[in-house]
C-alpha cells in the first residue's frame, strides 16, 4: 500500500488560532459562501491572461501585506510533506504557487489539491533539463520543468495520483495511467504563461543586476505568488541556511558566503559549500525598516518538521511548516524564479 498520508496532511494539523482569527475565517468563509458557484467553478482558471484582472477576489486578503484575513487563510492550509526519501520540492512549491493563486482568483471555499507525483512523472520523463543539474541523477529538477510540464500535459488531482512518500526511486515512481492524462489534459495552461528566471551560468552578474525582491514583491502586490529556488549551504559544523534555527523556528539565516557563490555549475564550489538546493513558494512579505529587515514568508513542502517552534521566531510565519527569509538573502543568493504571468507582461 502506498504512503500517501503525509503528503496529503503534511504531517501537521491545524494549530490553534486567535479570537480574532477565528472570527476572521469565519467572516472569510460566510462572504465566499455568497459567492455563486458559477463564480467559483470558472473554467478560464488556468488560463492566465482570463484570471488577471480578478487575481485576489477574497474578501480581506492580501499577499503584499498578511492582514488578519491572509494570516487566518494561511493557517487553514498546512504544508504538505514531500518525506524524507525524495526530491520533489520542485512540483511540491510550483503547485502551491498554482493551487493559491487558484482558490485567490476563483473565491473557491477550498484549496484545490493537483497531484505533485503526475507533475513530477512529467517533468521527469518529458522535459529533460537543458543543462547539467547538480544532484539531477539523485531526483533534482529546475522550476522550468514544471512550468514546460504544466504546459504540455497540465495536472490531475491528487486523488487521481496520490503521491507515495516512501518512495526512493529518483526518476518517477508511478506511470500515469490513462485516466489521470485525460483529466490532466483538461488542466493544460496556455504557452507562455510562466515567467522563468535563472541565474545564467558563469555570469552572476546579469542575474544580480535584476531587482529580485522587486520583482515578488511587485507579483506579491498584484496577488500573485512566487517560486524561488536557493542554493542549500555547507559548513563544517553542519550549520546551513536551512537547517540548524531556520529548520526549528523557520527564519532561515542568510549565508557567510559571497554571493558569487551560488554558482552552482562550478563543480568545485558546489563540492566544497553547496549540498543541493531547495525550492519553495512564496505567498507574502513582513516588512521592515530596509532591505535587511524584510522578511518574505514561504510555504515550505516539510510538513510540521519544519518551524516546529515558529511561534517563538522573532518574524514568525502563520504557522508550523511556513518559514520567513530575508530580502538579502532573496536577493543575492536565489537561483532561479517562477511565476504565473499577468496580462501587462
Amino acid at each position: 500500500m502506498r504512503n500517501t498520508s503525509q503528503k496529503r496532511f503534511g504531517g501537521a494539523k491545524p494549530g490553534n488560532t486567535s479570537d480574532r482569527f477565528d472570527q476572521s475565517q469565519a467572516s472569510l468563509i460566510a462572504e465566499l459562501a455568497a459567492l455563486s458557484r458559477a463564480e467559483r467553478d470558472d473554467p478560464d482558471r488556468f488560463d492566465p491572461q482570463k484570471t488577471a484582472e480578478r487575481l485576489v477576489r477574497l474578501p480581506g486578503v492580501s499577499l503584499a501585506s498578511l492582514t488578519d484575513a491572509t494570516w487566518a487563510l494561511l493557517e487553514s492550509w498546512p504544508a504538505q510533506d514531500q518525506g524524507r526519501n525524495r526530491s520533489t520540492c520542485v512540483p511540491f512549491a510550483v503547485l502551491a504557487m498554482i493551487e493559491l493563486r487558484e482558490r485567490l482568483s476563483t473565491a473557491a471555499l477550498e484549496f484545490p489539491n493537483y497531484s505533485e507525483e503526475f507533475l513530477y512523472a512529467k517533468m521527469r520523463v518529458d522535459h529533460q533539463p537543458t543543462i547539467d543539474a547538480h544532484n539531477y541523477n539523485s531526483g533534482s529538477t529546475f522550476l522550468d520543468q514544471a512550468a514546460d510540464a504544466l504546459i504540455a500535459s497540465g495536472v490531475c488531482d491528487e486523488r487521481t495520483m496520490p503521491y507515495d512518500t516512501g518512495a526512493s526511486r529518483p526518476d518517477y515512481t508511478q506511470v500515469p495511467t490513462g485516466n489521470a492524462k485525460s483529466e490532466a489534459a483538461t488542466r493544460k495552461f496556455p504557452v507562455d504563461s510562466f515567467q522563468y528566471l535563472r541565474l545564467r551560468r558563469k555570469d552572476p552578474a546579469e542575474w544580480r543586476g535584476e531587482d529580485i525582491n522587486g520583482i515578488v514583491r511587485r507579483e506579491l502586490k498584484a496577488g500573485n505568488p512566487v517560486v524561488a529556488s536557493f542554493p542549500i549551504y555547507y559548513k563544517s559544523n553542519s550549520w546551513t541556511n536551512f537547517h540548524s534555527d531556520g529548520w526549528k523556528y523557520g527564519e532561515i539565516q542568510d549565508p557567510s558566503w559571497p554571493a558569487h557563490i551560488v554558482d552552482v555549475y562550478d563543480a568545485g564550489i558546489a563540492t566544497e559549500s553547496v549540498l543541493g538546493g531547495h525550492a519553495v513558494c512564496i505567498v507574502g512579505t513582513r516588512p521592515g525598516s530596509g532591505i535587511n529587515d524584510e522578511r518574505f514568508v514561504f510555504r515550505n513542502s516539510w510538513g510540521n518538521r519544519f518551524a516546529r517552534a515558529y511561534d517563538k521566531a522573532l518574524i514568525p510565519p502563520p504557522r508550523a511548516g511556513y518559514g520567513t527569509i530575508s530580502g538579502t538573502h532573496l536577493q543575492n543568493h536565489c537561483w532561479e524564479l517562477l511565476y504565473v504571468r499577468r496580462n501587462e507582461l
